[in-house]
């Protein structure tokens, strides 16, 4: 594996998801953004290309599944 930073996106509304998510997360040495709406997060996959992507069930455009 590269020494490369694994970049996450967070897609999701409420804010304790995102809490939670990012305590995980923070344990690895990843580099994550959040978008809390999924237009947001495809607009803004070109600038940061994320190797993972977390995505909340209940978006209207981007459904997580």
């Amino acid at each position: 594996m590269s020494e490369e930073t694994i970049k996450v996106k967070v897609v999701d509304d409420t804010s304790t998801n995102v809490k939670i998510i990012n305590k995980f997360i923070e344990v690895k040495d990843y580099e994550v953004s959040v978008a809390d709406k999924d237009q947001e997060a495809v607009e803004m996959y070109p600038i940061n290309r994320p190797e993972i992507a977390l995505i909340d069930g209940m978006k209207p455009l981007l459904d997580g599944h």
